[in-house]
């Protein structure tokens, strides 16, 4: 019907990260089905957003390194990979996502690190 129709064709938006490149800081992506018709075609705007030197063959998600196979698959808010060619790199993208900062919490020095794969932070005492 015409709702199932709209909620395909609503825009979805996600952060793309590069395989094991630790330097890149991800790359936010709309992705519109009336621009973006099919995977290969998804792929293509990838690669040239990304702006990968190979071309991009598959999507993970960023722990499992799970493939996504199709353009249903993505879902909005959430962080993928682009891998080129070889192997899925899973620390590259784990160091990128995290964010570590420091707070005063009571007598103790707290690091807080923020990591954004898990939507957890995790505080040690220094």
């Amino acid at each position: 019907g015409e709702m199932a129709l709209t909620e395909q064709n609503r825009a979805k938006r996600f952060k793309l990260y590069k395989n094991g490149d630790t330097q890149f800081s991800g790359k936010e992506f709309v992705l519109n089905r009336r621009r973006i018709r099919t995977w290969d075609s998804f792929l293509q705007a990838v690669t040239t957003d990304t702006r990968c030197c190979q071309a991009v063959r598959s999507i993970r998600t960023p722990v499992g390194g799970t493939r996504i196979e199709n353009l249903d698959q993505l879902q909005d808010k959430n962080n993928y990979v682009a891998v080129e060619s070889g192997r899925f790199k899973r620390m590259g993208f784990v160091k990128i996502c995290e964010m570590s900062i420091d707070v005063h919490y009571r007598d103790y020095e707290v690091h807080a690190t923020l990591n954004n794969i898990y939507g957890t932070y995790i505080m040690l005492h220094l």
